[in-house]
């Protein structure tokens, strides 16, 4: 099956697949006042580990909104599925888009010199020479940083479509705005004449989501019970006209491999 996060329709059509159930089930379970019944079983189980002498709570199912929905209104359904396609979107700005189709999306190890290439030609073109001191800046540490965790080497990705172009709704960084590695790097070298290069690195790249496919065993629930978390907070916002929260979004890194363009799905230009 395909676990999609493309629309409120889309992640509540793959809730009912992946629990095999209408989507009326989903709807109806979902409606619940689970904060409410959230709230009061956490307050039951603090007053216990009080009680009985407890310094916290341990319990797991209370530490995590969407797994406490999962666990009490979806445990009697049965998971039938071997093997899921989670669909992840992969923010950038690019100037050649068919270059994901034959090349794919490259970790930040291989794109990073394409990069600052890119940076470097548009300052020379604009008569912008780089600043004197970077070496103490607290940039190059995070950019070191990147480097050296392989997490950050990416390509990295949103499970919620939405996350990818409405980042201040989700509190996260806008890579359709601004890679933030771009952002590192101009101000690393350039330092106060950094807006200006920005601005041209905007107007001559287009911003665009990348949709691709990981494919999934479902005997391993260490990736899917945090995706079924992350859709159904997204749900439960979305049937209570809630403002969306942090769990209602994860995200994704392909550890620095590259992403084949036979796993891209969809390119979409914004």
């Amino acid at each position: 099956m395909d676990f999609i996060c493309k629309s409120p329709e889309s992640v509540l059509k793959s809730l009912s697949d992946w629990f095999n159930c209408p989507e009326s089930d989903i709807i109806s379970i979902l409606k619940r006042d689970w904060e409410t019944e959230f709230i009061k079983a956490r307050k039951k189980a603090d007053d216990y580990y009080y009680i009985n002498d407890f310094d916290s709570n341990d319990d797991e199912l209370l530490e995590h909104f969407g797994l406490f929905i999962a666990n009490k209104g979806f445990g009697d359904y049965y998971i039938t599925h071997k093997s899921v396609n989670i669909h992840w979107f992969h923010g950038s700005r690019v100037i050649d888009i068919s270059s994901f189709e034959s090349e794919g999306i490259l970790p930040l190890t291989e794109i990073f010199p394409r990069i600052t290439a890119l940076i470097d030609s548009i300052a020379q073109r604009l008569g912008i020479k780089a600043c004197e001191d970077t070496k103490s800046s607290w940039i190059k540490q995070r950019i070191e940083i990147k480097f050296g965790n392989a997490i950050d080497h990416g390509p990295c990705a949103m499970l919620m479509y939405e996350a990818t172009i409405d980042s201040d709704n989700y509190k996260c960084h806008s890579y359709i705005d601004e890679p933030e590695i771009v952002s590192d790097y101009v101000t690393l070298k350039y330092g106060k004449s950094s807006n200006k290069i920005t601005s041209e690195f905007k107007r001559i790249t287009k911003p665009v989501v990348i949709e691709f496919i990981e494919t999934r065993d479902c005997k391993d629930s260490s990736v899917m019970d945090v995706v079924i978390i992350a859709a159904l907070t997204y749900m439960y916002e979305v049937l209570h006209d809630e403002e969306k929260s942090l769990d209602a979004n994860i995200g994704h890194s392909e550890y620095g491999k590259k992403v084949s363009p036979d796993r891209i799905v969809d390119i979409t230009v914004l």
